[in-house]
C-alpha cells in the first residue's frame, strides 16, 4: 500500500514506462533455489492508479519474479486511472480470466466490493494492498495492513516538535494536503499536525487544507491557493511524496523555495534527491518499490497456503538534509 497514492501529473518518461508496464506479462521459470516450487502462478495486479510509484513498484515485481527458480509466475497489471467503474472492469475481467490470486490496490473499497466478492465467489484468491476498516471480515486472504502508519506520524511529530524546539519564536501556519478521501488509512498523516496544534495551539496553525487526490498538479494548485490566501504560511504537510512534489513546484514558482518547509510521506530516490537540494524538508517513509517484492512473496506464498499473515516491509526512516546524503545510496534507483 501504498501508502502512496496515484498523481495524474506524469513526465513524459514516466508516461512511457507506464505505458509499458501496464497490461504487461512477466513470466519466470527455472529450477534453482527461490520460492518454493509449485504449479504456475497467475498473478493479476488492479492498481487504483500507475502513476510513477506505482510504476517503480512493479519494475520490483519484474525483478523479483525475473529471480526465481523452480517456478513459473505470470503477472498481469491493469490500471483503473483512479476510476471505481474502471477498477469493477478490471476486475471481473481478471475473474474471467481466472487467476489464483488478484493484488487489489482500491479505489474505493466500498465501491468496487460486488466486484471482489464474485471473485471470491469464484474461487480466486484476493489481497488488499489498501485495507480499509469496512472491509468485510474473511473477504481477503491477506491485506498489507498499515502497522507503519504509527510509526510515519510518529517520525512526522519528531519532525516538526524539533521544528519548535530549536526555534522558540517559530509559529507555524500550515497547509494540509491530503490524498483521495475514501483513503481513510492516510487521514491521519495530515490530521497529526491538528493534533500537534491542539497541543501548542499558540505554536502552530491549521490555516488551509484539501484532498489533493493524490496528484501533484491538484497539489500544485491547492498550495498556490494557499499562499496566496495566508501569505504567511510556513508548513505543508502532504500526505505522499507526489502531492509534495506539486506544493515544491508552487513554492517555487512563487519564489518562496526555502521559507516554507514541505514534510511527506513515503520514499523514494526523487523525493530525497528534493531534500538535498531544498526543495523538501522532510519525508518519512519505507522505500515503496521494495514493496513490490514483498507482495510478490507473498502472493504466491498466499497460493501455496504457507502465507504467515505478514507482510515483509523495508525498514522506515525519517529523512531531512541532516542525513539525506547517507540515506540516498540505499535507495534503489
Amino acid at each position: 500500500m501504498s501508502s502512496s497514492g496515484p498523481a495524474r501529473a506524469r513526465t513524459p518518461s514516466v508516461t512511457a514506462l507506464i505505458r509499458v508496464l501496464v497490461g504487461i506479462v512477466v513470466i519466470a521459470g527455472g529450477t534453482s533455489a527461490g520460492i518454493a516450487q509449485t504449479k504456475d502462478i497467475r498473478i493479476e495486479l488492479s492498481s487504483s492508479a500507475v502513476d510513477a510509484n506505482q510504476a517503480r513498484r512493479i519494475l520490483a515485481m519484474k525483478q523479483y519474479i525475473g529471480e526465481q527458480r523452480g517456478v513459473k509466475i505470470t503477472l498481469h497489471v491493469s490500471d483503473a486511472g483512479m476510476s471505481v467503474d474502471k477498477q469493477i472492469s478490471d476486475i471481473q475481467i481478471a475473474t474471467v480470466k481466472h487467476p489464483d490470486i488478484i493484488l487489489i490496490d482500491p479505489v474505493d473499497a466500498v465501491g468496487i466490493l460486488p466486484a471482489v466478492k464474485t471473485a471470491q465467489a469464484a474461487g480466486i484468491k484476493l489481497f488488499n494492498i489498501r485495507p480499509a476498516a469496512s472491509d468485510p471480515a474473511g473477504l481477503y486472504a491477506g491485506t498489507s495492513g498499515f502497522s507503519f502508519e504509527s510509526k510515519y506520524t510518529e517520525n512526522m511529530t519528531a519532525w516538526i516538535e524539533s521544528l519548535l524546539a530549536a526555534q522558540p519564536k517559530l509559529r507555524l501556519k500550515a497547509g494540509l494536503l491530503y490524498g483521495a478521501a475514501a483513503h481513510t488509512e492516510q487521514l491521519p498523516r495530515a490530521d497529526i499536525v491538528k493534533k500537534i496544534a491542539k497541543a501548542h495551539p499558540d505554536r502552530v496553525q491549521v490555516v488551509a487544507e484539501k484532498f489533493a487526490e493524490w496528484s501533484l498538479e491538484i497539489a500544485q494548485n491547492a498550495t498556490a491557493d494557499f499562499m496566496t490566501a495566508h501569505p504567511d504560511l510556513n508548513l505543508i504537510v502532504a500526505a505522499n511524496q507526489q502531492m509534495a512534489m506539486g506544493a515544491a513546484n508552487a513554492i517555487a514558482s512563487a519564489g518562496k523555495t526555502g521559507t516554507i518547509y514541505i514534510g511527506t510521506y513515503d520514499l523514494d530516490v526523487p523525493t530525497v534527491r528534493a531534500i538535498l537540494n531544498g526543495k523538501i524538508s522532510f519525508t518519512t517513509g519505507l522505500e515503496f518499490p521494495a514493496t513490490g517484492r514483498s507482495l510478490v512473496k507473498a502472493a504466491v506464498e498466499i497460493v501455496q497456503g504457507t502465507y504467515a499473515g505478514t507482510l515483509e516491509l523495508p525498514p522506515i526512516y525519517a529523512v531531512s538534509s541532516r542525513n539525506a546524503a547517507e540515506i540516498l545510496p540505499k535507495l534503489a534507483p
